[in-house]
């Protein structure tokens, strides 16, 4: 009771004094309530009166005030954030603690009246606080028309957009430096539209343009980030969380869903373009895109691209993903390296992937382009996989995993595959461009070391160039290992490849579909792919081991589960196909084909296509309601048990997964 009367007239940093029980006691308001008692006197039932006439008659004490909020409620040290007038607020506190510090003037004036009325300290606990939370999503859009770049919509700023927290006013990094958790809810509809060439700005571009600290539990919707500045001369880092996420930074359990990241100007020393993060340095961890992430300008230094990551250098990527296409257009002949999660990589890839197509259209750029990475220059890639179609225009390596990857100093890839189509279609290229289905070009120092172990690739080769190199597993090897690959596979009727590349090695090997698929388990060609992909022997099997695969049954290709040790470990697979159960029926039953329990991930609303797969000597089909989930026939008449094989084929933003049935007719009784 006496409690609650003192709240109501006021808290602050200073000791108040209260009766309680008859008792003169001293409390200290910080901290969200949490009071330590001093007991001095027996007058408190006489003060304890006044202070009930004071809450009643609304007299108040001078200097307290009866609406002073609380700006940490839970008292976890993160100040609540409802409203984007007080997102905007975090630029003039980047440590987080709510503290004036060293602004001043109008930006604190700003602060304040975001969060205006503030208790002493904010409310924060006694030790302070240290960033800030998401209690509510937040939109862009003011008037409802599902974007954020109309003049009435919430920090339109003449066209311009938002301003990203964590630069100056010449552009300059003020990094970030607290945490932010986004608590799950999602803030919609970012616009940010940098179109004018200036000697400052464009450097840093994002909701956030430099952190070093902690984001997380965020989603952004629909963001629209468009950079075609500058950047004062330097690198210009884009993406629609952050800009940058330098040393010490992290990002975890936070995804960017639809909407893209584009620069379209001239950076002058480096272009740097990712979904998630344009230059990261930080651990990056449960995390995903799905935005189309495009670099259009011209830069001298060149143009990293990726996914979820333009580039990325030091900490590792674990259990992540891209799912949107990325397209690379350079005039100039600075390299490329486009990736469909990360362009440029100097870090570590555990259980991650990439589904989205990756294109790079250039008439005269150099470069790298890869499904997963376009160029591997350091670290481990481990556990991940790509699927989307990979095309190049121009002299560039090519690869359905890696553009490029030169492993050096123990850097491995182990327990991947591609499984998208790879093409490079420049006539003129010369013999620098190789195309593989899983890596375009491989570098492995040490003359008996293997860097590439259990891996398999897929999809179609092409490549145009006339004296350029391909393979169904490796374009060309050219690193000093005796011992490149081992232990790992290329489809020699899907990739259209016989060799597995120049210098590939005899670690890999061509093999059948039906090869590929018939085994269900660590046996066979597989025997040797039971590896522990995270360096941590405490954490596998008995054995050390990991058991990164699922080979599923013998009509499919193995695949990866995502999230090693993770809970609830499921299928990496974006579509899990399933025609049903085999069948055997008589001469002129109607037979049902169904393929409704097949799951999609990602991506969309299926598409559906069945096949007849006919043998010579089989009977003709009529297949009805081929494009649905369920497809029909009257089985053909027959004179002795005779086996129908037919395929669904289920397709959804650019991945798609097949499985057979079969369907066995007897002849009439």
């Amino acid at each position: 009771m006496a409690y609650d009367v003192f709240r109501s007239v006021g808290r602050s940093r200073s000791w108040q004094t209260f009766a309680f029980m008859g008792c003169w006691c001293s409390i200290s308001s910080r901290g969200g309530g949490k009071m330590v008692p001093r007991i001095s006197a027996a007058l408190g039932l006489l003060l304890l009166a006044a202070a009930l006439l004071l809450a009643a008659t609304g007299t108040e004490p001078a200097g307290a005030s009866s609406h002073f909020i609380d700006y940490d409620t839970d008292d976890d040290g993160l100040i609540e954030v409802d409203a984007l007038v007080k997102l905007d607020a975090i630029r003039y506190d980047l440590d987080g603690d709510g503290a004036q510090g060293s602004v001043s003037g109008p930006d604190w004036a700003n602060y304040t009246a975001a969060f205006s009325d503030a208790m002493s300290g904010m409310g924060c606990p006694v030790a302070g606080c240290t960033g800030y939370e998401l209690t509510a999503n937040l939109d862009f859009d003011a008037n409802g028309d599902g974007d954020g770049s109309d003049a009435g919509d919430h920090y339109y700023n003449g066209g311009v957009g938002w301003t990203p927290i964590g630069v100056s006013s010449t552009g300059a990094a003020v990094a970030f430096t607290a945490t932010f958790d986004g608590n799950n809810h999602t803030i919609s509809n970012l616009f940010i539209n940098l179109t004018t060439s200036t000697a400052s700005g464009g450097t840093y571009v994002g909701l956030f343009g430099d952190s070093s600290g902690a984001l997380r539990n965020v989603g952004l919707v629909n963001p629209y980030v468009s950079n075609t500045r500058t950047g004062g001369g330097n690198f210009s880092r884009t993406g629609a969380l952050t800009g940058r996420s330098a040393s010490g930074g992290s990002i975890s359990n936070s995804y960017v869903s639809g909407g893209s990241v584009t620069h379209a100007g001239n950076a002058p020393i480096g272009l740097i373009v990712g979904c998630l993060v344009g230059y990261n340095v930080g651990a990056i961890s449960s995390s995903w895109a799905s935005c189309a992430a495009r670099g259009t300008g011209t830069s001298t230094g060149g143009v990293n691209i990726g996914g979820l990551i333009g580039w990325s250098a030091g900490s590792s990527i674990e259990n992540s993903y891209a799912t949107g296409t990325v397209t690379a257009t350079d005039s100039t002949t600075s390299p490329v390296s486009a990736g469909g999660l990360v362009g440029n990589l100097g870090a570590d890839i555990t259980s991650s992937y990439a589904t989205g197509n990756v294109t790079s259209r250039s008439a005269n750029a150099v470069g790298v382009v890869g499904g997963l990475v376009g160029s591997l220059v350091a670290g481990d890639i481990k556990a991940s996989y790509a699927t989307g179609n990979v095309l190049a225009t121009a002299n560039q390596d090519v690869g359905g995993l890696l553009g490029a990857a030169d492993l050096f100093n123990s850097s491995v890839i182990e327990a991947c595959y591609a499984t998208g189509s790879v093409s490079h279609t420049d006539r003129a290229a010369d013999i620098d461009s190789d195309v593989g289905g899983l890596i375009g070009h491989l570098t492995v120092d040490g003359n008996n070391r293997v860097g590439v172990r259990a891996c398999y690739a897929t999809g179609a080769v092409s490549n145009m160039a006339a004296n350029g190199k391909q393979g169904g597993l490796v374009g060309l090897e050219d690193g000093r290992s005796n011992t490149p690959v081992a232990d790992s596979y290329w489809n020699t009727e899907t990739t259209g490849q016989r060799y597995a590349g120049a210098n590939a090695g005899a670690g890999a090997v061509g093999k059948t579909t039906l090869a590929l698929k018939e085994p269900t388990g660590y046996t066979g060609i597989y025997a040797g792919w039971n590896l522990n992909v995270d360096a941590n022997p405490a954490t596998g099997d008995a054995d050390g081991k990991d058991d990164p695969w699922d080979f599923g049954a013998d009509r499919h290709y193995p695949v990866l589960k995502y999230g090693i040790h993770a809970a609830n470990i499921d299928r990496q697979r974006p579509v899990d196909t399933n025609a049903g159960a085999d069948q055997t029926v008589y001469v002129g039953a109607r037979v049902t084909l169904d393929g409704s329990a097949s799951r999609v991930r990602a991506g969309g609303s299926p598409t559906y296509q069945w096949r007849y797969i006919r043998g010579e000597n089989d009977p003709a089909v009529t297949l009805s309601g081929a494009t649905s989930a369920r497809a029909t026939f009257t089985a053909p008449a027959v004179t002795e048990d005779t086996t129908l094989k037919f395929e669904l084929e289920v397709t959804t933003g650019g991945n798609s997964a097949t499985d057979q049935v079969k369907v066995t007719i007897l002849p009439a009784q």
